[in-house]
This record gives C-alpha cells, structure tokens and sequence, in this order.
C-alpha cells in the first residue's frame, strides 16, 4: 500500500469512529429525553449538553481541529428547560 493509500485508509477509519462517537451521543441524549417523557419529569428537568469542538470533517483539507477556521470553532450546545422556567426567561429578556 502506497504512503498516500494508507493515509486515505487511516482517515476514513478516524472519520468513521468519529462519527459513531456522535451518533452515540446523539442516541443517549434521546434515550434520556424518552426516558424523562415517560417518567413524566420532562417539564420539571433542564437539560444542557454541551461538548467540545470536534474535528475537521475533510474541510480545507484538514482533520484536525486546533487551526482557526469556523468549523474548529463552533461547539454544540442543547438545551431545554420547562415551560415555568421559559416564562420567567421571556420576562427577563
């Protein structure tokens, strides 16, 4: 296997892992949502989710994340609260 072939193989195996890593933490956080609506507690709990950077995904030709470009800086964040606490969020806006 030719250098170049190899690193295409080692990049498809990262973004590969990679991705599973978030389709699982996209699971789980469904599962603990489906979990609170049947526990009947999703009204009285605030969710935050919040997470790092994560990598390139093949943009700019990287895979990496500590060079400056937009996607390197954006982080996901969720969150939900209940419908008390939006009222009082909507009166102090």
């Amino acid at each position: 296997m030719s250098a170049l072939d190899a690193r295409k193989k080692i990049y498809q195996k990262l973004m590969k892992d990679y991705l599973r890593c978030v389709a699982g933490v996209d699971d789980n956080l469904g599962k603990i949502m489906r979990y609170l609506k049947t526990a009947k507690i999703d009204e009285n709990t605030v969710i935050i989710l919040a997470s790092d950077q994560g990598y390139f995904l093949g943009e700019h030709n990287f895979m990496d994340k500590r060079l400056m470009y937009e996607e390197s800086l954006r982080m996901p964040f969720v969150i939900r609260y209940p419908r008390k606490l939006r009222q009082v969020v909507k009166l102090m806006i």
